[in-house]
């Protein structure tokens, strides 16, 4: 087994003047990259960072970004990349939760940090980027610049933590998956060799780094290929398509809304992307008319996807959609296995439907803090994913559905219990159920459900605007409606099939094209 670092230090020695990340048409090569983590590796080493220690990272796509995760990992500390979303009460949560010792920033993120931080004994550093730096914190720049340069720790082994990603669940409350330095390494080779990545290859990142996908199949991939990764601060689908012409890109990551928007774009057929070689998609199930209609405008087959945080990213890709595309998201990389079974936990045959298991290399080690949902999630080796699907006779895997309430938006899972227990908090409010509803733009848009209390005088606008400021932007709801009361079983359970129907408004696509943005400073 191997370790990341040690992959991506290859990289570096063999080609260490080629650009390894450009942003604003600014080049930043594999050498001043890893150069500078070292620094700032011996930074956080000499204030008492050590092996096995949280440190938080919550910066937008930058170049200061693999600076900061490579740093953290060279050290044998745990990366904490956290959604540049995040509200105060959720920053909170997950920096207690992970018990972090520290968190780097960038400063226009300032203010919910400081709000969020406020309590918390164990974290001691503070470390932002930029030139309105709180007090009682520390500037990222000067760690790095003042830093005696330190070479990644040899007393790391491929088994230890590398990253905690927090991914909703079944519980309601963000729960962090524990990934392993041989599950991101043994990921980003296989995705390597499986298609053929080198320092030939430029990446477009859209996708913010923060992201299992981000990291599994934009960042990580790109270094220990050597490739160049040419950064987008906010997605617009004309800005990719003048990027994917005038920078050569050759690899474009995508989830399902921004191919929507590309191929809705006016004039995308002008475009000249020949440079492309793959177009995937991943993040939520890629609607097939979609992908036949981008085929149509762009010109390219769309190559669908399938993994989760919890496996490091994708397990399957469906490279055979060269030849037309048919559903699948493909068969399981090397060293991964699926299976489906059924509610007793016994394997299907071919066709049916059932619960997706994984087992394999880049499966996570657990939930931290949570040994129960870990032996829950992890039975007998094998990993439940929650999601259904089906595979045919050559092991392809066809996406259904997924078992629980999970929302699934512009490739962001919410769980709607978390909204509600947000909305609960209102004293107008009585009763409240969120659910998701079928949208052509983001997949699903989130609809709460409402009950107000006996003479409250509350509007969908008060409800919206209640939850922009307690929750990251991607979770408000945007459609509100009022009920008499909610549907029940005769338990008393609120039967939630009912309420997905309805005909709210939704915001129109222009108000809603930043659903995903990296840099949400706006």
């Amino acid at each position: 087994m191997e370790r990341l670092l040690d992959l991506i230090g290859r990289s570096a020695t063999a080609h260490p003047g080629r650009n390894a990340v450009t942003l604003n048409r600014q080049s930043y090569s594999y050498e001043m990259i890893l150069e500078a983590a070292n620094r700032l590796r011996g930074s956080l080493l000499e204030m008492g960072i050590h092996r096995g220690d949280r440190v938080a990272i919550m910066l937008p796509n930058s170049p200061h970004f693999p600076i900061v995760y490579y740093a953290v990992l060279g050290l044998g500390a745990v990366a904490l990349p956290l959604n540049i979303m995040l509200k105060a009460r959720e920053l909170a949560y997950q920096l207690e939760d992970s018990e972090a010792r520290a968190i780097i920033a960038w400063e226009n993120f300032a203010s919910e940090i400081e709000k969020a931080t406020a309590s918390l004994e164990m974290l001691t550093f503070r470390i932002y980027l930029g030139d309105a730096v709180p007090s009682a914190s520390l500037n990222l720049v000067d760690l790095i610049r003042q830093g005696s340069p330190v070479l990644p720790s040899t007393e790391v082994v491929p088994e230890d933590v590398a990253v905690i990603l927090y991914t909703a669940g079944v519980t309601g409350r963000p729960k962090g998956a524990e990934l392993t330095h041989h599950n991101l390494a043994y990921h980003a080779v296989e995705f390597r060799n499986l298609l053929r990545m080198s320092v030939k290859d430029r990446l477009l990142a859209v996708i913010p780094f923060y992201h299992a996908l981000g990291q599994g199949m934009l960042l990580n991939l790109a270094f220990v290929s050597g490739a160049e990764i040419v950064i987008q601060s906010r997605f617009h689908p004309g800005d990719a398509l003048r990027a994917l012409q005038d920078d050569g890109i050759t690899y474009f990551l995508g989830v399902p809304t921004m191919y929507s928007l590309i191929s809705g774009f006016p004039s995308a057929q002008k475009y000249d992307t020949r440079s492309l070689r793959y177009c995937i998609s991943g993040g939520a199930k890629l609607p097939a008319q979609l992908a036949l209609q981008f085929g149509e405008h762009c010109g390219h087959i769309l190559i669908e996807g399938y993994g989760l945080s919890e496996t490091s990213s994708m397990v399957c890709l469906n490279l055979m959609a060269n030849s037309g595309y048919n559903g699948s998201v493909g068969s399981a990389i090397r060293g991964i296995a699926l299976k489906i079974v059924g509610d007793n936990n016994v394997e299907l045959p071919i066709g049916e439907v059932g619960e997706i298991l994984v087992r394999g290399e880049t499966v996570m080690r657990g939930y931290r803090g949570r040994p129960e949902l870990s032996a829950q999630a992890l039975r007998d080796g094998w990993f439940h994913t929650g999601d259904l699907g089906r595979m045919d006779i050559d092991g392809n895997l066809y996406l259904v559905d997924r078992k629980d309430d999970m929302i699934l938006k512009s490739g962001f899972k919410i769980y709607p219990r978390e909204i509600e227990e947000v909305l609960e908090q209102l004293p107008h409010v009585q009763e409240v159920a969120v659910v998701g509803v079928p949208d052509t733009l983001v997949g699903e848009e989130i609809k709460a459900c409402i009950v107000l209390k006996d003479g409250a005088d509350l509007s969908s606008g008060d409800i919206i605007e209640y939850c922009r400021e307690h929750m990251a932007a991607y979770k408000c709801p945007r459609a509100v409606r009022f009920y008499k009361e909610l549907p029940k079983a005769p338990g008393g359970k609120i039967v939630k099939g009912e309420l997905r129907g309805g005909s709210e408004p939704i915001l129109p696509m222009k108000e809603r094209e930043n659903t995903f943005v990296v840099d949400d400073s706006r």
